[in-house]
């Protein structure tokens, strides 16, 4: 009896290791579980997405560099885990733009080549960490380098051969007596530097309904045909002369308005907030003609064309 008693006892024990030695295995399946799902996600090392930005000249305090959420490997799912090392530049976690916040350190006379790398977590993908390496560029001084090619004697079409990304960069700058405003596929625009002497738009009984052209040089040619020099604004810009270079024009009310649209690459500052008349004649209304404001916000209005002296602004074209 007190055999099979203490192989009872023996029997009891063994279970109770059993199930203590099972519970224990549990935990620690637990453990490892927990333990992994909490492991740092695999690093993306090959074939890294790199991204070459060039800056603008002279770019501004809070300028976009680039945003992440144009590209598809970020998305609204996608943190940004690491942003070390971005110096002269603020990478906000929220709207993932990059932008420019030491303006000085981004002269071109200054810096070559700046790479940032970024990085973030895809929730879709925990084990995935996406990077990104930005790398910003100046293409060997060009940019700044473009007045000087231009006062040498090289012209916009050798210099977008030379370098088609160049072409944006001529907007601005000095060229024939005036200031490059606008580019097509093969004409360029130019505003002079200084206004011209006030002036009524055009002499009386004339019929202008051939003036609502584009074309400024057109119309310009039209007014001075039936209007003597002295008596009218277009006149006035044909007879213009800037170091030697002439062929100016008085420039239509859509050329204006393209004048407007580049004021953010042009210096504006030497322009009046008075308006400025256009080659363009009211279509309703032969006896006004159309007059505009540049600064800021372009407005357009109607002037009598014998009552009111606005200023002027001649333009020139040039093919390349």
């Amino acid at each position: 009896m007190e055999c099979l008693h203490g192989l009872k006892h023996l029997v009891m024990g063994n279970r109770i290791k059993i199930i203590l030695y099972g519970l224990v295995m549990v935990l620690i399946a637990g453990i490892f579980t927990q333990l992994s799902s909490c492991r740092k996600p695999e690093e993306v090392s090959l074939n890294t997405p790199i991204v070459t930005v060039y800056l603008t000249e002279k770019p501004s305090y809070g300028q976009e560099i680039i945003n992440l959420n144009s590209f598809s490997y970020y998305n609204s799912n996608t943190q940004i885990i690491s942003d070390e090392n971005l110096e002269h530049v603020t990478l906000n976690s929220h709207s993932a733009r990059l932008t420019v916040e030491n303006t000085s350190f981004f002269e071109y006379d200054k810096i070559k080549k700046v790479v940032y790398t970024i990085k973030g977590i895809d929730y879709n993908d925990k084990k995935r960490i996406i990077q990104l390496e930005v790398v910003l560029l100046k293409r060997k001084n060009l940019n700044s380098a473009v007045q000087k090619r231009l006062n040498n004697g090289e012209t916009p079409r050798t210099i977008i051969n030379s370098d088609a990304s160049l072409k944006d960069s001529l907007v601005g700058k000095q060229y024939r007596g005036g200031t490059i405003y606008h580019l097509s596929t093969r004409t360029g625009f130019i505003i002079s530097p200084v206004d011209m002497e006030s002036s009524r738009w055009g002499c009386n009984g004339t019929n202008f309904t051939k003036m609502h052209s584009f074309s400024g040089e057109s119309n310009t040619k039209y007014m001075t045909l039936h209007c003597s020099a002295d008596e009218n604004a277009g006149g006035k810009t044909r007879g213009l002369t800037i170091d030697g270079i002439n062929g100016w024009h008085l420039p239509s009310i859509d050329e204006l308005r393209i004048l407007n649209y580049s004021k953010d690459k042009i210096d504006l500052n030497n322009f009046s907030s008075l308006p400025y008349w256009s080659s363009s004649a009211n279509p309703d209304n032969d006896s006004t003609a159309f007059g505009a404001f540049l600064l800021d916000t372009f407005i357009r209005k109607t002037y009598p064309c014998q009552g009111d002296s606005l200023l002027i602004r001649a333009k020139k074209e040039f093919t390349f």
